[in-house]
């Protein structure tokens, strides 16, 4: 075939020797556009680059919620739960850096369901070995979740969000020494085991309480906190005949 002339070459070579900025924008500036995209379009990125794959694979924030599955509502629920707990599993896989955050977000019922929950023993337990800070876990089952006794020896907990699960520390449990923020909303666990956890927690600022099973009266002894919500649902007993007591608290 006829060979390129040289004017097709020497532009040619200006194309490939072009200045990929993409691929050197600064690690700051690749940080904020990570943060901002879900983990599926997060994910997209590192075909741009080794620096946007490496940059990728360490971001500390995870956040699993139905932007993950794309077309859910038309796939046979099966189905949509194996992909999203395939795809949990492939990000903790090549995750590289620390976790501050991590959460899965179902509260429609439609990702992920009672045949998990070894799965999401799997993933506290694999968190717990990487120091999580912030946790939420929107899950909703026939039945509450019964968190694994392995995340109540987490002392690296900031910020711990759960919903509609089952609460039964083990005996050694002291609290969460670390921990500022909780939110229980539909929860259940026993008086003492509520004691505890919030007497445990010295550092604890925000509190949450929501539609609440097992105690009707709530001691709070917390010398730190500043803040609480209390959310009361009068057709459920346990709550609306619950009592509160404060003590010790920076609550003007």
């Amino acid at each position: 075939g006829r060979k390129p002339s040289r004017c097709t070459c020497l532009a040619m070579t200006r194309v490939y020797n072009k200045p990929d900025r993409i691929s050197f924008l600064p690690d700051f500036i690749i940080n904020q556009i990570l943060s901002n995209l879900s983990i599926k379009e997060a994910g997209r990125t590192s075909v741009l680059s080794s620096n946007w794959r490496k940059k990728w694979s360490t971001q500390p924030v995870l956040v699993f919620d139905n932007q993950c599955v794309s077309g859910a509502t038309f796939q046979d629920p099966s189905v949509i739960e194996r992909k999203f707990v395939s795809i949990i599993d492939h990000v903790l896989l090549l995750h590289s850096g620390p976790i501050n955050k991590f959460e899965v977000s179902d509260p429609d019922c439609d990702l992920i369901g009672v045949n998990s929950v070894a799965h999401i023993d799997r993933w506290i337990l694999h968190l717990i070995g990487r120091s999580i800070k912030e946790l939420v876990l929107d899950i909703w089952f026939k039945q509450r979740y019964k968190i694994p006794w392995c995340l109540f020896s987490c002392q690296s907990l900031r910020h711990l969000n759960l919903y509609s699960c089952l609460l039964k520390p083990p005996m050694t449990f002291k609290g969460f020494r670390n921990l500022k923020i909780l939110v229980l909303e539909w929860v259940t666990m026993d008086q003492d085991a509520f004691e505890h956890l919030i007497s445990g927690s010295p550092l604890l600022e925000e509190l949450t309480l929501g539609y609440f099973d097992g105690f009707t009266q709530i001691n709070i002894r917390a010398p730190n906190l500043k803040l609480i919500r209390i959310i009361v649902f009068g057709s459920r007993k346990c709550a609306s005949r619950a009592t509160y007591t404060l003590y010790q608290s920076k609550i003007s």
